[in-house]
């Protein structure tokens, strides 16, 4: 039975292989978003320990959602759509958001805006 688990859980890990670069940063996203969330409630006297273990389904729905298209891309569809490129980005981009959200509640500032400006203020040029 050991044996068995173990060839299991090797043969997952392999299969994650080529994603793992991916996991990681969303592990990393999802982290700093957490602390900034903490943080930011805690300045503004908000928080609550039952929005802490939101992070721990947040990740786990991310992996389901990023191991899904890994599975679908490598085995169901036959062609090179990219899916895991589109779903990390898409959760990337979200995580990216909130944390910016965060800073912004602990600073005192709009930074998502100021970057939003300079980024077009870039594009004009």
């Amino acid at each position: 039975m050991k044996q068995i688990l173990s060839q299991l859980v090797t043969t997952f890990l392999l299969w994650i292989t080529p994603i793992n670069p991916i996991l990681l940063a969303m592990c990393v996203l999802v982290f700093v978003d957490w602390v900034t969330g903490i943080w930011s409630a805690l300045k503004q006297g908000k928080f609550e320990s039952l929005h802490v273990g939101h992070s721990a389904v947040k990740f786990a729905a991310y992996c389901v959602c990023i191991l899904i298209a890994h599975f679908a891309e490598t085995h169901l569809l036959g062609m090179d759509l990219k899916l895991v490129g589109m779903a990390s980005t898409f959760i990337g981009l979200r995580e990216f958001s909130s944390v910016l959200e965060n800073v912004d509640k602990i600073t005192g500032t709009d930074t998502f805006s100021k970057l939003i400006n300079k980024l077009n203020k870039t594009n004009d040029s």
